[in-house]
């Protein structure tokens, strides 16, 4: 589990109302990541999914053990990419 920034107080009430933050990346530094991974010989999700590894590692104090779970479209032919439906499957990256 990760670490709690705070804790809620019982008389709080939760909304369950999410949100999102949105940030913009100047296009220098977009073609050098991508460069990057290109170098490396690996995919913008495969980069982008090991930063948040770290990050992770970071945040728990050195924990090796981390699952992650990302989602697949499974539309992976042309014939179902119009097709009404849920698709998704739910994977998880397990490091240790």
């Amino acid at each position: 589990a990760l670490p709690y920034d705070h804790l809620s107080k019982l008389d709080q009430q939760r909304t369950g109302q999410g949100g999102y933050l949105t940030i913009e990346l100047d296009s220098f530094l977009v073609d050098r990541i991508l460069k990057y991974a290109q170098q490396c010989n690996v995919t913008l999700f495969q980069l982008a999914l090991t930063c948040y590894y770290v990050f992770l590692f970071k945040l728990t104090n050195g924990e090796k053990d981390l699952c992650i779970g990302s989602v697949s479209s499974n539309r992976y032919r042309p014939e179902l990419q119009e097709l009404i439906g849920m698709f998704v499957n739910l994977l998880p990256y397990r490091f240790t």
